[in-house]
């Protein structure tokens, strides 16, 4: 190492050359590494549909849902699944492990999907698979106008998505709510009994009138004619002149339109999207994975400006989302809270050692920085939130050993030595110190990077940074702080050298008392120790904050099942009051589907005509009546609960982090669902007698009123009709069924059959046709139609029938609080089904219990290196002795701050193992060193303490004040981790300066005191 050290310093003019080349490679890679705001922990998701016309709930979930759970729960990467069955259709949302590979995963599902269609009934469609749940949306735009139809808002939207296609690095881009025309045959029913037609017939008569096959051709010499036979429809005339029966009566033909409005209308059942309470199609860019996504945001912006001078005024171009731009605010916020943390650090460097050797100090900061930066383009690792976390707590950290190598350089100076061998001696014997401190670092993240979950998904980036920038530093310590410090350092005067300080006083003497008093002082840390532990989750627990982002989301659910209109009036209602609110800028609904994920942590839903999403845009700070997002979310929900009574609005706002959902989260499981149903009930109420709670609600259905055609066997085989003749003439009735397709002008349109029935009366009379003899009956003289009961939706989870409960919680309380009381009232309430917690609470459960099992790793990691370098066992435990000395500073930290106990904050806690032992480190090392020269055990204590108080001091201060932007940043997820960082370090400094050479002191007194009396003893036998 002596030798790389010397040719560093004499080879200078090419160390400090490639030191500027490979920092000037560093800029070029943060501008084309890959950018983003957040790091994705999206579980890779699915959703098989699988359409089964008209059967119930109930049918679907045993004939469809529980076929496909059972054939799929043993794909690699599973996780879980999450069902619905409603009537007519089962949702199965697939859940795969974060680190699935989901392309093996997709191509299993399939080819499982593909096996089991053929267990499925007669007449259920084939399943069909979308594997894009778990994509998030780059760039979502709404067009909207009071003058145009979805037609021709569709067609803008063409129009937008080929010109913005061909920017690179775009993935591809998805039009929303183009709701598709489609053309009505409505038949009239009464007309339709005095033939002996069926809907079914007229369907056929359909098909086989629009219909093209080829005809071939006529040869000749000279080669071939084709012959054309058009069959096709070509205009809606021709539908209303198409033949469909002759009277018996007169002979005269009876064609289509004599029995059925014909005309063109919208999709009945299409997802509709609105903007600020107008109709709108929605436009929704995705962008290649790996791309600097804000230079590609810049190319789409420019072509997005250029497009909108295209289209008339009167079109509305709203962004709803524009993820570069977001991103770009983003990542500038945090890189000016890095440039503010080296501002304070550089300025705490000059202050401390003086200009010249500051100078040689601070470069170690940039250098390391933007060196990291090359390796975060070798790794793949993109620059975000999390990632310049990394940086700002890595910053303070990036002098220290730069500051190491400038104090034993100045300390040879002022000794009088030579300035080439006192620049090789200061490094070469920081070296050995400054690679234990860096190891022990090293050693306290690297176990982080294997945090499980999505937890450890999004924050593992920190303890990427963090390592690669140390290794950095420690690198640009022994290399080119050495070189730079040739041309700089200078011998300082003996006055200066000598001056001692108010602080270095006090420590001296807080020392000394120490000393003299080792039991007492010992016992008085202990005591606070123990007083600090109790304060810890004082302030409260959770898992992530919410994210500090200016729009929420609202699900609304219509308690009409499957009719999309109420949905779609609930919508109106709650867009009416929000208008009132002046904080509320923006809204987009999406009505009988979820929005496009226009998040990271939003969770897929399933599509259904009784639910809608809202995403709203709000300015918090605007009139001034709520001071933070949360208050705003609990008056919006309290607004919303008192004017809503036919559905429910629940706002929710966004999660930073691994989604949870829910805070409180309850399943009931069984195989009765009445009686689930009734424990759901008994849960629910005890839930509202909880203080703190609020939107109690559950994904449980009631029975809703249906009629049941109960048919006579006897009659049906008099008459000859056949069970598929009844429910096949219903359907079409009732559903409407896709007879054909009418092609004009390039465009496709369904041809849907369907009857005027719209009350019990007409159902009655509708006559159905025997296939077998051709007669027609009257529905209500086989069956009697009667009204009953029917469930509308059955949910599942991993195949088990289960209800969630769920509930969030107000401002200032805790889930974990509730989720416990709760767990103590179930005994008393006498349920009947299994109960399970899956909330907030058991997710900090398991990460903490995760975290906790690091802990342990790190400090054995940490034991081993240090066993390594003192080769004693003793020594590292006294180093380790600072790890707990830290948690005195954390938790006074949050509590007087007020900050909850976090992830983050415990991430930080653990990180501060490998950052508060180096202190420690160098203390014993300086006093080993001072007893081989002489000193008596309380004065090598003290001497140890003196020389590396500037250093210890400047270190410390240094990562504490790096730290002090991020506090103040308004940042959720890091001011409790910087707080508990800062006090953490803070007050283990302190203490370290007094304990561990009171302990070094009070064990080593105990070891000569035993040694002389063993020599006593030799010489009494003597």
């Amino acid at each position: 190492m002596k030798s790389i050290i010397s040719a560093a310093v004499r080879s200078r003019k090419v160390t400090l050359f490639f030191a500027f080349i490979f920092t000037v490679v560093g800029l070029f890679s943060y501008h084309i590494v890959p950018k983003q705001e957040n790091p994705d922990v999206s579980a890779p998701a699915a959703i098989i549909t699988t359409i089964y016309p008209g059967a119930s709930a109930a049918d679907i979930n045993t004939l469809v849902s529980q076929k496909i759970e059972d054939n799929i729960t043993d794909i690699e990467g599973f996780d879980h699944t999450e069902t619905t069955s409603k009537k007519g259709v089962s949702n199965i949302i697939v859940i795969l492990d974060l680190d699935a590979d989901e392309e093996k995963a997709w191509d299993e599902l399939k080819d499982r999907l593909n096996e089991v269609k053929h267990e499925l009934p007669d007449g259920c469609l084939e399943p069909y698979l979308n594997t894009d749940l778990a994509e998030t949306a780059g760039i979502i735009i709404s067009l909207s106008g009071e003058n145009y139809t979805y037609e021709q808002l569709g067609s803008y939207a063409d129009d937008f998505k080929k010109a913005l296609s061909k920017v690179d690095g775009v993935a591809s881009f998805d039009i929303d709510g183009e709701i598709e025309k489609e053309v009505k045959v409505t038949v009239n029913m009464e007309k339709l009994n005095q033939y002996n037609l069926s809907l079914e017939d007229i369907m056929n008569v359909l098909k086989s009138q629009n219909i093209e096959i080829p005809s071939g051709s006529i040869e000749y010499e000279n080669g071939k004619i084709d012959v054309l036979t058009p069959g096709n429809f070509t205009s809606l005339k021709d539908i209303e002149n198409t033949i469909v029966s002759r009277s018996k009566e007169n002979g005269s033909v009876i064609r289509l339109g004599d029995l059925a409005n014909i005309y063109m209308d919208l999709d009945d059942g299409a997802e509709i999207f609105k903007q600020d309470g107008k109709n709108t199609v929605l436009i929704t860019g995705y962008f290649d994975e790996g791309k600097n996504v804000v230079l590609i945001g810049k190319e789409v912006r420019s072509r997005l400006e250029k497009i909108k001078k295209r289209f008339p005024e009167d079109l509305i171009i709203n962004e709803v989302l524009f993820q570069p731009e977001d991103i770009d605010e983003s990542i500038t916020s945090f890189i000016e809270n890095l440039i503010q943390s080296v501002i304070c650090v550089v300025v705490v460097v000059f202050i401390g050692i003086g200009f010249r050797n500051a100078v040689v100090v601070s470069m170690a900061i940039p250098m390391s920085m933007l060196l990291t930066f090359n390796m975060m383009k070798l790794f793949n690792i993109k620059i975000h939130f999390m990632s310049t976390a990394g940086l700002i707590i890595a910053l303070g950290m990036l002098v220290d050993n730069a500051i190491v190598v400038s104090d034993a350089i100045q300390v040879n100076l002022d000794d009088g030595m030579d300035k080439f061998d006192a620049i090789v001696d200061g490094t070469s014997r920081s070296t050995i110190p400054m690679f234990t401190s860096t190891l022990t670092t090293i050693a306290a993240f690297l176990p982080l990077m294997f945090i499980p979950g999505a937890p450890g998904q999004f924050t593992g980036d920190i303890p990427k940074i963090v390592i690669i920038t140390l290794l950095n530093s420690f690198l640009i310590a022994i290399v080119v702080t050495p070189a730079m410090a040739y041309l700089t350092f200078k011998p300082n005067n003996k006055q200066k050298v000598e001056k001692r300080s108010v602080i270095r006083s006090f420590f001296e003497n807080l020392l000394d008392l120490s000393l003299r008093n080792k039991k007492k002082s010992l016992l008085t840390v202990f005591i606070v120790f123990i007083i600090s532990m109790r304060l810890a989750g004082a302030t409260g627990v959770q898992l992530f904050p919410f994210a500090e982002k200016d729009f929420m989301y609202i699900d609304i659910t219509s308690e009409v099942s499957g009719d999309i209109d109420a949905t779609e009036k609930l919508v109106e209602k709650v867009e009416h009051i929000l208008k009132e609110q002046p904080e509320v800028k923006k809204s987009t609904s999406s009505i009988g589907n979820g929005l496009p994920k226009f998040y990271m942590s939003l969770q897929p839903s399933s599509p259904s005509k009784d639910f809608a999403q809202m995403m709203i845009r709000f300015d918090v700070g605007k009139k001034g009546r709520f001071k933070t997002k949360e208050e705003l979310a609990v008056y919006l929900q309290e607004e919303l609960d008192t004017s809503i009574s036919n559905g429910t609005a629940v706002v929710r706002l966004l999660e930073s982090g691994a989604p949870l959902g829910h805070p409180v989260k309850i399943r009931v499981v069984g195989e009765e669902y009445d009686q689930i149903r009734k424990d759901v009930q008994l849960i629910e109420k005890e839930l509202e007698k909880i203080p703190g709670t609020m939107n109690i609600e559950n994904d449980g259905t009631d029975k809703k009123l249906v009629y049941s055609i109960d048919s006579n066997s006897d009659l049906l085989r008099k008459y000859g009709l056949s069970k598929y003749d009844i429910q096949k003439q219903i359907n079409i009735a009732l559903e409407g069924t896709k007879a054909s397709t009418y092609r004009k002008a390039g465009n496709e349109y369904d041809i849907i059959v369907e009857s005027d029935i719209k009350t019990f009366k007409q159902l009655e009379n509708l006559k159905i046709k025997s296939t077998a003899l051709g007669n027609k009956i009257l529905l209500k003289q086989f069956a009697d139609v009667k009204l009953g009961t029917q469930l509308d939706s059955i949910g599942s989870y991993n195949g088990d029938m289960n209800i969630l409960v769920t509930c969030d919680v107000k401002p200032g309380y805790s889930s974990i609080d509730i989720e416990n009381i709760m767990e103590k009232k179930i005994p008393e309430i006498n349920l009947v089904n299994d109960i399970v917690f899956d909330g907030e609470r058991e997710s900090i459960k398991d990460s903490f219990g995760d975290m906790g099992i690091l802990f342990i790793l790190i400090v054995v990691l940490i034991y081993s290196i240090l066993l390594v370098q003192f080769n004693s066992f003793f020594k590292p435990i006294m180093i380790l002795i600072t790890i707990p000395l830290s948690l005195i500073g954390c938790f006074w930290g949050l509590f007087i701050a007020n900050k909850p106990m976090s992830f983050m904050v415990v991430l930080g806690i653990i990180s501060l193992a490998g950052i508060v032992v180096n202190n420690a480190i160098l203390l014993i090392e300086y006093i080993n060193e001072a007893r081989r020269e002489g000193f008596s055990i309380d004065e090598a204590c003290k001497d140890a303490v003196s020389k590396r108080f500037r250093p210890i001091i400047l270190t410390t201060t240094t990562t504490v004040i790096g730290l002090i932007p991020l506090v103040f940043s308004g940042n959720a997820l890091f001011d409790s981790m910087s707080v508990a960082l800062m006090s953490g370090l803070l007050i283990s400094t302190i203490l370290t300066m007094i304990v561990i050479p009171t302990i070094y002191s009070l064990v080593n007194k105990k070891k000569e005191k035993n040694i002389d009396e063993e020599k006593m003893k030799e010489v009494e036998v003597e």
